[in-house]
């Protein structure tokens, strides 16, 4: 139900509505093992989907923000958040080369974790599908 719900004001594509989702979307990204409650690991993603719709990219906004911080609780493995991530902030996906111990956590979750590097494909391949 509160995904259908998420989905259709969604729709509506209303600053109002948008400020409402990330509202609930804060909320749940406050709560501690997010992705191991079902019904608002569910929510919190449809959430995020939606604002990565919805968000104008002028710079780091509050989604981009929520949607990190959901990002790290869910450990890098969920495609939506890659993707939403890389419609609210594309940056964050790319990785700051001066910054060694960042780059070496990146390979070895990508080599030691498919799904995270699917995740993180399926986001970088979002970035090259915005106009």
């Amino acid at each position: 139900m509160r995904v259908s719900s998420i989905r259709a004001l969604a729709t509506l594509k209303d600053t109002l509505v948008s400020n409402a989702l990330l509202l609930r979307g804060e909320k749940l990204a406050k709560q501690k093992d997010l992705r191991l409650r079902g019904a608002e690991a569910n929510e919190v993603l449809e959430l995020a989907t939606s604002l990565g719709r919805n968000q104008p990219r002028p710079g780091k906004s509050q989604s981009a923000r929520m949607v990190e911080t959901v990002r790290d609780d869910f450990g890098h493995n969920s495609p939506e958040l890659e993707i939403a991530l890389a419609r609210t902030w594309p940056p964050e996906l790319v990785l700051d080369p001066t910054n060694r111990e960042a780059e070496r956590k990146a390979v070895e979750s990508l080599l030691l974790n498919w799904r995270v590097a699917s995740s993180i494909a399926q986001g970088l391949g979002e970035i090259g599908a915005i106009n």
